[in-house]
């Protein structure tokens, strides 16, 4: 400041916080935190908007909402949550949880916060991939409350950005130089002393912290398949345009079959997705340590948080193949659509990760049941009896695959291929359960434009 003082404040493109603005006044955030709309208006509108560093920054400030209006004190909610709930100018939010020597091993965190005076102190110095850092006017912290490596020791606080003097409550050591989501800053966040307010009860940190992930994952997964939407229907589109060897090159035969494969895998995923979206949806009212219902949706985000974001980078970079040498350009979309699709599969967990999740909730909270049970009712209602027969001997392989692990170290190993099953099992399910259509009256609409 012209003072000399800390600031720790993040000027963004007068556009870029217009259009952050406008979307927070359409209720992206607020209608579903309120409680006046269900999760899934929130969900929809990441997938309509499909820009990762726009979304982000509103997937990270559901999360901060979501928390305060679920887990929230009524102080917490009488102070903090109105400002993303009610009137204009609403808050910004963020997840502070990573740090540089775990990772997603949050048990591995070192970040720790003392009760004192009503409040929480806080105190960490390695909180390094902390998307919105400059933005947020608060953020949701993981921070040890005992010592000793482990989730167990973990609780989930609410940490303003600034104190009630107005004077930074953390600093922003640096921002980071990254490959993609340029748009949205991030950055490395130390607490030294920060003011921080326990969400809901110290034993469930862990809880709140993966429900809060389970949000952000499922955003992730639909904002994944938006960016892919965008990018194969610009491909497309310069396809219907480009004439190449005497005539346009969406009418070469092999180039039309690559559409047709990438679109297919893409509803696939968007179906996947949407359908986990209405499931945690629908869920979300669930406790600690959580309805059958609720394990159910938190099992489907990783399997479609995954899918979609495979789907993602592969469409993403075809369609800068379809473009040719100016798909390589910055002028052009298709570069900006594949960076920005890439870190749909590292945010919220790498793949990794979502494998050993999703068997966590299957090993310990048999979430397969719930799953097998729904997917087969809605194996029994497609008439196509060819199609059933089908569906169901994909089913016993998922069966079989689940039913002979025992919790091995060495099972860890096929646990990817496991998730993988799953989200073709589950995506093929819901693709036929909701098609009408033959392969051949199929690619002639999306010829047409209108796949």
């Amino acid at each position: 400041s012209v003072l000399g003082k800390r600031i720790d404040y993040v000027r963004i493109s007068p556009d870029h916080e217009y259009i952050l603005k406008k979307l927070l006044g359409f209720g992206v955030v607020k209608k579903s935190a309120s409680g006046d709309f269900p999760w899934l208006y929130h969900f929809i509108s990441g997938y309509l908007i499909s820009d990762s560093g726009i979304f982000c920054t509103l997937t990270l400030t559901a999360q901060t909402a979501y928390a305060l209006a679920k887990y929230g004190s009524d102080e917490l909610k009488e102070k903090f949550l109105k400002m993303y709930i009610k009137g204009e100018n609403n808050w910004l939010g963020a997840t502070y949880y990573s740090e540089t020597q775990g990772g997603s091993d949050l048990g591995a965190n070192n970040t720790v916060a003392v009760p004192q005076d009503g409040k929480w102190i806080l105190n960490g110095k390695d909180k390094y991939f902390a998307s919105d850092a400059g933005l947020a006017d608060g953020a949701l912290v993981t921070a040890k409350i005992r010592e000793g490596y482990g989730v167990r020791n973990l609780s989930l606080f609410f940490v303003p950005a600034l104190h009630e003097n107005g004077e930074p409550n953390y600093e922003i050591r640096r921002l980071k130089d990254k490959l993609g989501t340029v748009a949205v800053p991030t950055g490395e966040v130390e607490f030294h002393d920060s003011s921080g307010y326990l969400i809901g009860e110290e034993k469930n940190g862990v809880y709140y912290a993966m429900e809060v992930l389970t949000v952000s994952r499922i955003d992730d997964a639909l904002a994944a398949v938006g960016i892919a939407r965008k990018s194969l229907w610009e491909a497309f589109f310069f396809a219907n345009k480009r004439e190449s060897f005497g005539k346009k090159i969406i009418e070469h035969p092999i180039l039309l079959r690559d559409f047709l494969e990438l679109e297919s895998e893409l509803e696939a995923s968007t179906f996947l997705s949407l359908f986990t979206a209405k499931m945690f949806s629908d869920a979300s009212k669930s406790l600690p340590p959580y309805s059958s219902e609720y394990n159910f949706a938190r099992l489907l985000s990783h399997v479609a948080k995954n899918m979609a974001s495979d789907t993602s980078t592969a469409v993403t970079r075809y369609s800068m193949e379809i473009f040719g040498g100016i798909g390589f350009f910055e002028e052009f979309p298709a570069a900006k659509f594949h960076r920005d699709a890439l870190v749909t599969s590292i945010w919220e967990g790498t793949s990794n990760i979502q494998a050993l999740d999703m068997m966590e909730v299957i090993l310990k909270k048999k979430a397969h049941v719930k799953m097998l049970e729904v997917f087969s009712n809605l194996i029994s209602k497609i008439p196509d009896a060819e199609v059933r027969e089908k569906l169901v001997k994909i089913k016993t392989l998922v069966e079989n695959e689940i039913s002979g692990l025992s919790g091995g170290h060495e099972e860890e190993a096929y646990f990817k291929e496991i998730l993988k099953l799953i989200g073709k099992f589950t995506s093929t399910v819901l693709m036929y359960s909701h098609f009408k259509f033959s392969r051949k009256s199929r690619g002639k609409e999306f010829i047409d434009g209108n796949g």
